[in-house]
C-alpha cells in the first residue's frame, strides 16, 4: 500500500531508509528520459515524495525524526530534488514544506561549543556529534540561490556548524560536484 511507505509505523517498514529506494529510482528514471516508462517512474516517485512532505513535516516546522535523521534523509532527497529541478519537472527548493523542515534545524541549533568552535544540531537518539550531515545545510544554501532569504539562512546554519562539505570523520560522500 502507498500509505505504508509514508506513514511512520513500526509495524510496516524500515521507515527512515525507504527514501533511499524511491529517490534512487527517480534519479535513474531521469537519467534515461527517453525510456518509454521514465515519466511514469518519475511520477510514481513523486507520489512517495509528496506523501513524505505531507505526513512527515509538521505545520510548525520539524521533520518527523530528529535533526540528524532529517539531515540524513535530506542528503538523498536533495540529489533527487536537484534532478527534478534540472529536468524542469518541479523545483522543491522553493517548496514551503521542505523549507520549513530545514529552517527548523537552523532555528534550533545548540549554543556555541568551544570544543568544535561552533554550534551543533540538537542530538537525540542515535544521532552523531558534532555535526554529522550538516553539509546538507550548505548544499541547500547553494541549491536555493533563487530564494535569497532561505539560502541565507541555510548558509548561516552551515557556517555555524563548521562548513563541512562531507561527513566529519567519515569517508567521501561528497556529491558537491554532482549537485553544483
Amino acid at each position: 500500500r502507498q500509505s505504508d511507505w509514508a506513514m511512520y509505523n513500526i509495524d510496516n517498514i524500515p521507515h527512515n531508509f525507504h527514501g533511499d529506494l524511491w529517490s534512487a529510482a527517480g534519479c535513474a528514471a531521469m537519467v534515461f528520459p527517453k525510456h518509454p516508462e521514465s515519466r511514469n517512474w518519475v511520477n510514481r516517485t513523486l507520489e512517495f515524495w509528496e506523501n513524505e512532505l505531507k505526513w512527515w513535516v509538521f505545520p510548525d516546522g520539524p521533520w518527523l525524526e530528529s535533526s540528524t535523521y532529517t539531515l540524513n534523509s535530506m542528503k538523498d532527497y536533495i540529489i533527487y530534488c536537484r534532478m527534478l529541478s534540472n529536468a524542469k519537472i518541479r523545483d522543491y527548493f522553493t517548496d514551503e514544506r521542505m523549507q520549513r523542515a530545514m529552517l527548523c534545524i537552523v532555528e534550533h541549533l545548540g549554543p556555541a561549543d568551544k570544543r568544535i568552535n561552533g554550534r551543533t544540531v540538537i542530538v537525540m537518539g542515535d544521532g552523531g556529534y558534532p555535526n554529522v550531515f550538516c553539509y546538507v545545510l550548505g548544499w541547500m544554501a547553494g541549491l536555493s540561490k533563487h530564494d535569497p532569504d532561505f539560502a541565507g539562512k541555510m548558509s548561516y546554519g552551515w557556517k555555524q556548524t563548521g562548513e563541512y562539505l562531507t561527513e566529519p570523520g567519515r569517508f567521501g560522500l561528497n556529491f558537491c560536484d554532482f549537485l553544483f
